[in-house]
């Protein structure tokens, strides 16, 4: 009967990991076709990169900030629903 039950956890694990490597890996595909469609505009691919990296993480809010000479220019930010929620109206936390 042990075996059995930790066999099928062995299982569901081994499916939890191919589901989260497909997930890095179409990730990874919509980072390239945004390079490989604006090679010469560089929002779509800070666009497509924090859209992977926030939906990765399963998080509610994101921001990709490059790193200058003069600090740190936000390039892109995305902010959900429940974080926009709790900032503005604390009762909803």
């Amino acid at each position: 009967m042990n075996e059995s039950i930790h066999e099928e956890s062995a299982a569901s694990e081994a499916q939890d990991r191919v589901a989260e490597l497909f997930e890095q890996q179409t990730a990874i595909s919509e980072v390239l076709r945004a390079i490989a469609s604006s090679p010469h505009d560089l929002q779509p691919i800070f666009d497509a990169i924090l859209d992977s990296a926030t939906r990765l993480c399963r998080a509610d809010s994101g921001a990709l900030r490059l790193s200058e000479e003069g600090g740190l220019r936000r390039v892109a930010a995305r902010v959900g629903t429940t974080f926009w929620l709790v900032s503005h109206y604390p009762q909803c936390s």
